[in-house]
């Protein structure tokens, strides 16, 4: 099964029932089709759209889209207030730059 490109999962617990984890991607129905086949893990899907949102919430975050999405340019330390992780896995062209970094 292929993995969706953006996803992320809070960590704050270590049994992993416990763990709010979500998976958003540029198609919620691919989210969903991906979400469908890992019952076990419990995951809920997010709209893209509300990235900023679920970015707020999340201790960490798993980045693979291939281009940074829009509102990355809004972005500022108010969305990082949790503290989160940030694995970005597109290493050709990675969105999480310099300039969003500093804001961080």
């Amino acid at each position: 099964m292929n993995s969706p490109p953006f996803s992320i999962f809070p960590v704050r617990q270590r049994d992993s029932r416990d763990w709010p984890s979500t998976v958003s991607t540029s198609s919620s129905a691919k989210a969903e089709t991906f979400v469908k086949g890992l019952p076990e893990y419990g995951f809920r899907v997010a709209p893209i759209e509300t990235f900023r949102e679920e970015l707020r919430r999340a201790d960490l975050l798993v980045y693979a889209l291939p281009a940074a999405l829009d509102c990355f340019a809004e972005l500022g330390p108010e969305d990082f207030a949790s503290r989160p992780i940030v694995l970005e896995a597109n290493y050709r062209d990675p969105a999480f730059n310099g300039l969003l970094l500093a804001r961080m």
